[in-house]
């Protein structure tokens, strides 16, 4: 992609403007015992924001169509609300790539190798398997340019013996990797075919597929336009210990996680950022159009045809001390995305989890459900000495102490 169009923008009389240009291919191959579903998709556009006079427009076109699109965001600039001192990502150049090379080349017959894999190894029931290649460009009218391509893989499969159900997740840069946890399918299925119910107060340790799609919950509370607004439980908590003291959570852009990031979708230099340290709020997110004293650098965008807004890359936790003793360990579950992400509030059903003892299972447990909110889960903790590693997230075990079981 050539962006002879910043020229245009200056042609224009248009001091400040951005182009983001997107282009992401994604492979999938699913299978359900004999059905087998088929695709390949490709998405290509160009996202463009105009600034004039304190006011940004945004708009979005193909990219044969970029001149159109200049247009509306111009058009678009004088209907927005006027953003003090704004101005787009500074001077600089960006190239960087991310995940195993093989991955950008995968076809349709390379994920069925995988599926042939996968049940030489389980018993697997249903399989869905995705290859993903993103790559994002974008430029500026402050000499910016940044452009960055990253590969992942992300496969879902289950194992069924009679009534008990064991489930894979995988999402990561390489292509390999998630042949161990496959291997235990068939036996953790067997596990779940006798798993009884659980009543009553258990420790409770999420998977880290489990724990990403809880700590989710959270993150959306940090966002400065939310404190902005008024409506963040967060707002005037810098500084306030809200969480266990064993808790310390940074966005970290740099990880080889499927969040990896050399700059945001803004085009600002992606750097380290601690949110809560020793269970304290020390910061929020921020975005430039949101940014407070020069901050920025969490601008995340669905597609090109999205707005920007404010987000996450990478989430780490960082290790503490360990624990032991007996708890439910989470290893699917669902409901999180009915949470309320103002207020912390959440209920969850699981569909898979398993009673540890002494470091091994001592049986499957089904058919439970627990809930309550997030900050109050997150002053009573304990946390693992070793780290684990799932899609944008990288942290130790955190144990939830005395929660109801129902």
């Amino acid at each position: 992609m050539n962006f002879d169009d910043i020229k245009l923008m200056h042609s224009l009389g248009i001091k400040d403007g951005e182009l983001y240009y997107e282009n992401s291919k994604n492979v999938v191959l699913e299978v359900v015992e004999k059905k087998i579903k088929k695709e390949e998709n490709i998405t290509e556009g160009v996202g463009i924001r105009v600034c004039e006079n304190g006011r940004v427009g945004f708009a979005f076109s193909e990219k044969e169509k970029v001149v159109e699109g200049v247009m509306r965001a111009r058009k678009n600039a004088r209907l927005s609300r006027e953003i003090k001192n704004f101005s787009f990502a500074p001077k600089g150049t960006i190239r960087e790539e991310a995940g195993e090379k093989e991955i950008q080349d995968f076809e349709i017959k390379n994920m069925f190798e995988i599926y042939d894999k996968l049940k030489s190894i389980a018993n697997v029931h249903a399989v869905s398997i995705t290859a993903d290649t993103e790559q994002k460009i974008i430029e500026n009218t402050n000499a910016f340019f940044g452009e960055f391509k990253r590969r992942t893989l992300s496969i879902y499969a289950n194992a069924i013996h009679k009534t008990g159900m064991a489930t894979l997740v995988f999402d990561s840069l390489k292509a390999e990797g998630w042949e161990k946890d496959a291997g235990m399918l068939d036996e953790k299925a067997r596990i779940m075919n006798k798993a009884e119910q659980a009543r009553g107060k258990y420790n409770i340790v999420f998977s880290p597929h489990a724990f990403l799609s809880f700590i989710s919950i959270l993150l959306p509370s940090f966002s400065y336009e939310g404190v902005r607004k008024g409506v963040s439980v967060l707002k005037g908590k810098i500084g306030k210990k809200l969480f266990s003291e064993k808790l310390s959570v940074f966005i970290a852009p740099e990880l080889e996680l499927t969040g990896k990031e050399p700059f945001d979708d803004e085009g600002v230099v992606a750097k380290r950022k601690a949110i809560i340290e020793d269970g304290m709020v020390v910061d929020y997110l921020y975005n430039l159009e949101n940014s407070e004293k020069g901050k920025s650098g969490n601008c995340t965008r669905m597609d090109y045809s999205s707005p920007p807004t404010i987000g996450a890359s990478n989430v780490f936790v960082e290790k503490g001390e360990g624990f032991d003793g007996k708890h439910i360990y989470v290893e699917h579950a669902h409901g999180f995305h009915t949470a309320n992400i103002l207020t912390g509030e959440f209920g969850i059903k699981v569909s898979e989890a398993y009673l540890m003892s002494g470091g091994g299972i001592e049986k499957g447990v089904k058919n439970i459900s627990f809930g309550g909110n997030i900050f109050d889960f997150l002053k009573n903790i304990e946390v693992g000495n070793k780290y684990y590693s799932y899609s944008t997230y990288q942290g130790p075990s955190i144990m939830f102490k005395g929660v109801e079981v129902n």
